[in-house]
């Protein structure tokens, strides 16, 4: 039995926590999305504190969202043979129903692939959901619908995309109003913004795991959508 002085914290991966229930003001921390959650005696997994916790202000369902350090505005190109990753904060459990692009000019013949990957340490790691190849042969909204809705606890994520050709034109962030989420490697101006990272890629299905080692990207990139 824990002294009075002690604090009891238990321990188990999401879908352990989500079939328990812990007692009122018993601490979980569940070790999949390495979170922190408090029990009320009667909600299974407890309620989850940190930030976000106590009700967000977004994330509403049929809404869309993109990554937090980019800001809508100006278009761009993808290069090809690249995989690219971006990071996005979840601050409560959402239902996610699909991840999207936006193609403001069209190329015959192209297509681009989008993903979600989990969060390891601040970088990209494992493969949570990605689409088959989406043309972009025409312009607006590409979305790819998982068959079932993905459960997200509240985590670090990063979206992803790769393309076939670098022809087509990218709904993106604008360069001069973006938030670096990964900082900047000088003060002289947007140039020096770090965005996300990259790991060389021949167009296909995304690596299981990312390896994105130092590569950053510093350009202007495309925005891919989360919808809940």
């Amino acid at each position: 039995m824990p002294r009075r002085d002690e604090i009891r914290v238990l321990r188990g991966t999401t879908a352990k926590l989500d079939a328990f229930t812990p007692e009122a003001s018993e601490l979980a921390h569940d070790t999949d999305t390495d979170t922190l959650w408090l029990g009320d005696g009667s909600t299974p997994h407890g309620k989850y504190i940190g930030p976000g916790s106590g009700g967000s202000p977004g994330l509403s369902p049929g809404r869309y969202y993109y990554p937090n350090n980019m800001i809508l505005g100006t278009t761009s190109t993808v290069s090809a043979g690249l995989a690219l990753y971006y990071p996005v904060c979840v601050p409560h459990r959402i239902s996610l129903l699909s991840i999207a692009t936006y193609i403001n000019t069209a190329s015959a013949g192209t297509n681009c692939r989008i993903a979600l990957y989990s969060n390891d340490e601040g970088e990209p790691k494992d493969l949570l959901v990605e689409s088959g190849v989406i043309s972009t042969a025409t312009t607006g909204l590409k979305t790819y619908t998982p068959g079932a809705p993905l459960d997200l606890p509240p985590a670090w994520y990063w979206t992803a995309i790769q393309v076939d050709s670098s022809l087509p034109i990218y709904k993106a962030m604008s360069d001069l109003a973006v938030v670096a989420m990964l900082g900047w490697d000088g003060i002289t101006g947007p140039s020096n913004k770090i965005l996300g990272y990259y790991e060389f890629h021949v167009f296909g299905a995304f690596p299981a795991v990312a390896n994105v080692g130092i590569s950053e990207v510093t350009l202007v990139s495309p925005i891919i959508f989360l919808k809940v």
